[in-house]
């Protein structure tokens, strides 16, 4: 493996931002009950004494109410550095987090989601990569400078789109893998 790249088998790769059940009890302020339901179904990756939970899968389960505590959920929020895989089958945990957003940050993704395409346009010699375009676009938001960026308009972390940053990292996340959920035909 080259350039500190970590591959294990999980739903989400490294866990690039995340919290653990009694983070996310002590700064959203509820019970270990309360914690349990809402991350009974989240994917997470085991860590030292805790499982860990990817903070982009965290998010769309804080309420209306506690929205006030999502900024310190950030600042507590274990980061850890370097280029991500990550993970297959993430693109559920995408949805809904989009689906959480709000019209600013729905915003805010979308024009990170335009500069994304047109550094990719710009640095690629190739077509092949934008048969995965809509699934890179959605799994976007997992890195954590734009998932910082996206939910609370903190620019501090943001990759450099013009330094080939949007081609290796498409690279690495490129998979076959359906965009869209399914729909139920009856």
């Amino acid at each position: 493996m080259s350039r500190g790249i970590v591959i294990i088998a999980e739903s989400f790769g490294p866990v690039p931002i995340h919290v653990t059940q009694k983070t996310y009890q002590t700064v959203v302020g509820v019970t270990p009950s309360t914690v349990w339901s809402r991350f009974k179904d989240l994917p997470h990756t085991k860590g030292v004494g805790a499982r860990n939970y990817h903070l982009a899968a965290v998010l769309p389960t804080i309420r209306a109410s506690e929205k006030g505590c999502i900024r310190d959920l950030f600042e507590v929020a274990k980061q850890e550095s370097g280029p991500y895989f990550v993970g297959e089958g993430v693109l559920p945990a995408c949805h809904r987090l989009v689906a959480w957003l709000d019209a600013a940050q729905g915003e805010r993704l979308y024009r990170l989601q335009v500069r994304f395409t047109d550094a990719l346009v710009r640095g690629l010699q190739t077509s092949h990569i934008f048969e995965h375009l809509d699934a890179l676009r959605l799994k976007l938001i997992l890195h954590p400078g734009i998932l910082r960026f996206v939910v609370l308009g903190d620019a501090k972390d943001l990759p450099d789109f013009t330094s080939g940053w949007a081609v290796g990292w498409s690279l690495v996340n490129a998979r076959y893998e359906p965009v869209f959920a399914e729909q139920e035909t009856t």
